[in-house]
């Protein structure tokens, strides 16, 4: 459903205005360009170019036939002044613009309205009646006579953003070109508002205030003023503004409105070129969003519209096409188009059950034109929104809530299209979220795991530890995460002897060192998790699923050769026992390394150990002919604050991490195994 912004349920907003009027830097006195005051004496090439222009206000008649309508002496293709008051001015575009589109016999025709004598009244007649405002009427009252683009009189303007209309910025309102309260912008059209003296270009959101998007300078010249104390993230008109103001070689000036903060990088005297940087677009004084204000003012101090007036290099269109400018995404509903203008980081973790919203900052478009939001998931569309245009706009909020299920999860995509073109794509997570440096879990049955491990990555995580075991045949994992930084990592579980070497193989093809290794039973049979980080440290050697006497040897190979253990896993397999292990040479002083430990004969080397001033390094629990035991490595070089707990219950575990974590100890093992046919967890918690 749509409502207007100050609705209350979920929907889109419309705004079109940027600005309710600014005070101008008093500097000179404006002149109201509305009165006669403004009004051209007639000349012939003043400038001396070649080309009668607004400068010179032209001397060719182009109509050999002169058309003259009202019988004044003057064809009409060099006669704006319908209401012959000896001046084209606004009357005379009110009264054009009331025969728009007709033809003679119909009604509203007026044939002194008809410019160039086609008989039809169109946007040819209306810019050939602005090529002669505020000027007398004859020949010499001509300024380009009706072949747009205007000779410029002085120079051209550069556009005075970067980047690219409909994307990176849209114009929101020109300059007001009607007296009284009457709006005219330069096409004879309103996208303006009563009495707005320049040009609007509104840029996405205030994050491009936050990212520096810079305002350049039009022309060359020399800056005159400035301001850039106030502040700059107005939604509503509040305060003064901050400014440049810039002298032109000819006189005239332009001036640069509503900048950031502190954000203005010249100084008064100093010299500009085109394209040289300002200041930073902003939000300051009386604004609505952030935007640049661009004024325009002539040797006289009038507020000259430079469109109407042809001075740009490389105008924009008029009426901007449908354009993607932005998107803002939340984990809470969106209530308020501020939310969008102002918007924080866009989320990435949308929680099973919330209320994902979806703010567009979208330039132009007009009648028939259609934004499509979707929510897809693995390419499988979740939900959709459409919008369909049915006016002419510049720059438009838009915003979707939409809730999950609570069973929701995974990874998804956001996608924008407009008219059917895909504009934007956000990949996004449906996940819990999770605070602090560590994550544990325990007992988490094997269906779960991925998921789990799928909601830690989306939340920054990384496992550095993973254990598996089965109760009464069924597999369930133990892990411990952080969000330490590594230059690369990889994890999987649930691999065969195959899968396990091919994995490690790949990983250490890439540069990969083992972190984590855990040999379990899954239905039975010999599986493997896994983690690799591509870190820093000593030189490593690893095996996996080998016989008992395989790996006796191995061990006191590797340990002659100065290697130490890091991991000894051991699971039963058809009445086999099997060992996967992982060494490497950190300095750990003395070691004991310990297996097929039972309940009682763990508990006694644990306090013969700790005696000795060895830490627990590692430990996994297993079964072996039915019963449960232990594969213990301790070494004198651990932490000096530690404690190691065994034969826990799941209930029991929680609370002595819940007591350890509390006192400031980091769970560094957790390990499970069925005792009396119930999960039982042994861990270490140390500083």
């Amino acid at each position: 459903m749509s409502t207007p912004a100050n609705a209350a349920e979920t929907g889109r907003s419309i705004t079109t205005v940027t600005e309710y009027g600014h005070a101008i830097a008093a500097i000179d006195a404006v002149v109201d360009p509305h009165s006669s005051a403004v009004a051209r004496a007639a000349g012939s090439d003043g400038d001396g170019d070649g080309v009668p222009d607004y400068a010179d206000n032209c001397s060719v008649v182009f109509n050999p036939n002169q058309y003259d309508s009202n019988g004044d002496g003057y064809g009409n293709d060099c006669d704006g002044d319908i209401n012959n008051d000896g001046l084209t001015n606004f009357i005379d575009l009110n009264l054009l613009k009331s025969a728009f589109f007709s033809s003679p016999g119909a009604p509203g025709w007026n044939p002194d309205a008809d410019m160039n004598g086609d008989l039809a009244i169109n946007f040819i007649d209306l810019q050939m009646m602005k090529n002669m405002f505020f000027a007398p009427v004859g020949p010499s009252g001509m300024s380009c006579a009706g072949t747009p683009p205007c000779p410029d009189p002085v120079f051209l303007f550069e556009w005075p953003m970067p980047g690219v209309d409909a994307n990176d910025w849209v114009i929101n309102n020109y300059v007001d070109l009607a007296p009284g309260a009457s709006i005219v912008d330069y096409m004879g059209g309103a996208k303006s508002y009563n009495g707005h003296k320049g040009v609007d270009i509104d840029v996405p959101t205030f994050r491009e205030m936050d990212n520096n998007f810079p305002i350049l300078a039009v022309a060359e010249g020399t800056v005159l003023a400035l301001e850039e104390s106030n502040f700059d993230r107005n939604t509503s008109c509040v305060g003064q503004w901050n400014f440049v103001t810039i002298g032109h070689p000819n006189g005239w000036r332009t001036i640069y409105g509503h900048l950031k903060m502190n954000s203005v990088v010249v100084t008064v005297g100093d010299t500009v070129e085109a394209g040289d940087v300002l200041g930073v677009v902003g939000s300051s004084g009386c604004s609505t969003q952030p935007h640049l204000h661009l004024e325009t003012l002539d040797p006289d101090g009038i507020v000259v519209s430079p469109f109407l007036n042809g001075m740009w290099s490389a105008p924009p269109v008029y009426n901007t096409p449908l354009g993607f400018m932005d998107a803002t995404l939340y984990n809470t509903p969106i209530n308020s188009v501020n939310m969008i203008k102002d918007p924080a980081d866009n989320a990435e973790i949308v929680p099973p059950g919330n209320t994902f919203g979806i703010g567009l900052s979208m330039a132009g478009g007009g009648p028939g034109d259609t934004i499509n939001i979707r929510i897809l998931k693995g390419g499988t569309l979740v939900a959709q929104n459409n919008f369909t245009f049915n006016q002419v706009y510049r720059h438009t909020y838009w915003w979707w809530n939409y809730t999950f299920a609570a069973n929701a999860s995974g990874a998804h995509t956001l996608q924008v299209r407009t008219n059917g073109s895909l504009q934007y794509s956000y990949p996004f997570n449906v996940a819990p979220i999770f605070n602090g440096f560590w994550q544990v879990r325990h007992g988490v049955p094997a269906s779960s795991y991925q998921q789990l491990f799928d909601d830690m990555v989306a939340n920054g995580y990384r496992p550095i530890w993973v254990d598996g075991y089965d109760v009464n045949g069924a597999t369930y994992f133990n892990a411990i995460y952080n969000q330490s930084n590594v230059a690369s990592w990889a994890a999987a579980h649930g691999m065969s002897n195959t899968q396990y070497q091919n994995f490690f193989n790949t990983q250490t093809g890439a540069g990969r060192r083992l972190i984590n290794v855990d040999t379990y039973l899954q239905n039975g049979q010999v599986r493997h998790a896994a983690v690799f980080a591509q870190q820093t440290g000593t030189q490593w050697v690893a095996y996996h699923s080998v016989s008992t006497a395989t790996h006796q040897a191995n061990f006191n190979n590797f340990i002659a050769q100065g290697f130490r253990p890091v991991v000894i896993s051991t699971v039963q397999a058809g009445g086999n026992q099997v060992w996967t292990a992982f060494y490497d040479k950190t300095p750990v002083g003395s070691f004991v390394a310990l297996a097929n430990l039972t309940s009682a004969q763990y508990q006694t080397e644990f306090t013969n150990q700790a005696n000795a001033g060895r830490e627990l390094r590692y430990l996994n629990g297993y079964t072996l002919n039915g019963t449960n035991r232990f594969s213990a490595i301790w070494i004198s070089n651990g932490p000096t604050s530690w404690v190691g707990q065994h034969n826990l219950t799941s209930s029991q575990w929680q609370a002595a991490f819940d007591q350890w974590t509390n006192a400031g100890l980091i769970t560094r093992i957790v390990t499970g195994y069925e005792r009396n046919n119930i999960h039982n967890f042994a861990g270490m918690w140390s500083n």
